[in-house]
């Protein structure tokens, strides 16, 4: 899917909220039981392994897979872990 085609289908979707509720559940648990970093639901930080298993699971949840398919598979923009992984454009 090609990125502008990724964004309509963004803006034009809408969930149910008990399919929402249930689909963040199950991202709630992935960490827990697949990270060899966090041992806690309410954790004060991130390894970049983590933060890549919850992209990985909020993309395929609730977009199938349509940010990793917009970015044809390459990484994000290099992020900046002491900004909550914001980058700022200069």
């Amino acid at each position: 899917m090609s990125p502008l085609a990724f964004a309509e289908t963004l803006l034009s979707t809408t969930l149910p909220e008990s399919s929402i509720a249930e689909r963040a559940r199950s991202i709630h648990d992935n960490p827990l039981s697949h990270s060899r970093y966090v041992v806690q639901p309410n954790f004060g930080s991130i390894h970049p392994d983590d933060l890549d298993l919850l992209f990985s699971a909020y993309d395929r949840e609730f977009f199938a897979g349509g940010f990793t398919s917009a970015l044809n598979g390459g990484p994000l923009a290099p992020r900046d872990q002491s900004m909550g992984g914001l980058r700022m454009r200069e």
